[in-house]
């Protein structure tokens, strides 16, 4: 036997509201969601440049390449940050027959030259259309840098002032610059992180809190 049934539509009225408070959820969540992505991408930025160093003294430390450099090259947008690493070999006849000089400049020959690259498509730094350059050795004797972060200024991170630091943010915060504020002037709501090192290798990381660097 067939029953009948009262199957009623939404109404226009109920249709408006939905949609109405679908709308005001979604403008409510995207300013929290924007910033959680970029502070995402600027933190998986920042851990990839920290992890590359790291892995780049590491080699230092076990011998593979006594000398090695982390360049930051940018000249031309994105920016790029390559690994350099001079085998024993080479290493001795600098040191001993003094055929290279270790400048931590551009005429070195590196005997790999590109141990590791990476891109920073979603992160600026503190400098722009320049290179910079910082170079260990296996037991610091050898450290120097060069380029743009030979003229960093002094930085006061955990109560003391360094010199050896990269910032990095935020394309999206500094569009007009390019380039990320070098002495710290941010505002609360912008993200930004620094890497510091020392000549040994000792390599931090921190984030900008509004007033100071945090370690992280």
């Amino acid at each position: 036997m067939q029953q009948d049934q009262d199957i009623k539509g939404f109404s226009l009225l109920e249709l408006l509201v939905v949609i109405a408070i679908v709308g005001l959820v979604s403008a409510v969540g995207y300013p929290n969601f924007s910033k959680w992505n970029k502070e995402r991408k600027v933190r998986s930025g920042m851990e990839n440049i920290f992890s590359q160093m790291n892995k780049l003294v590491s080699q230092t430390q076990s011998g593979n390449y006594p000398y090695v450099k982390y360049e930051i090259d940018c000249s031309d947008l994105p920016c790029k940050f390559t690994s350099k690493g001079m085998k024993k070999e080479t290493f001795s006849k600098a040191i001993y027959e003094k055929k290279i000089k270790l400048d931590c400049s551009d005429r070195i020959s590196w005997d790999n030259s590109k141990i590791n690259i990476f891109e920073g498509d979603d992160i600026a730094t503190h400098f722009i259309s320049e290179k910079g350059g910082v170079c260990f050795s296996q037991n610091g004797k050898y450290y120097s840098t060069v380029g743009k972060i030979d003229k960093n200024e002094n930085l006061t991170i955990e109560g003391s002032d360094r010199k050896n630091w990269i910032v990095i943010c935020s394309k999206d915060d500094f569009k007009d610059t390019k380039v990320c504020p070098g002495k710290g002037s941010f505002k609360k709501k912008e993200i930004v992180y620094l890497i510091s090192w020392s000549r040994f290798g000792s390599i931090s990381k921190y984030k900008w809190d509004g007033n100071e660097w945090v370690r992280r």
